[in-house]
């Protein structure tokens, strides 16, 4: 399942945690990963992940989300993973409750 393989390779090469939903005592920095959408042509999968960089910060969100970037850019070192297509990362801040995020989508064409 390319959630699992993207999701351990996150955890490998980020400085923080990667999850698949929102953790209950969540720590001050951390990433969720959701697959907001996939396809298939002849047995190659496209799936379509979204990326929350939650922190402390305004600033810090956006710098993990650049962190993020990197190592997104870098999973088609990953057998299974033939291309990993930035689509764009945006503020998704939630003013009322002063939690910190940028979200990334990144489109990964895998087997």
């Amino acid at each position: 399942m390319i959630e699992n393989t993207i999701l351990n390779y996150l955890n490998e090469h980020m400085l923080v945690p990667c999850y698949m939903e929102f953790p209950e005592e969540a720590p001050d920095e951390f990433i969720v990963i959701t697959k907001i959408g996939a396809s298939r042509t002849n047995w190659i999968y496209s799936s379509t992940f979204e990326f929350q960089c939650v922190s402390t910060s305004l600033e810090k969100a956006a710098t993990l989300c650049e962190t993020l970037k990197a190592a997104m850019d870098d999973a088609v070192t990953l057998t299974e993973v033939s291309r990993a297509r930035y689509a764009g990362d945006y503020n998704a801040t939630f003013t009322a409750s002063k939690s910190y995020r940028y979200k990334a989508v990144y489109e990964v064409t895998h087997y």
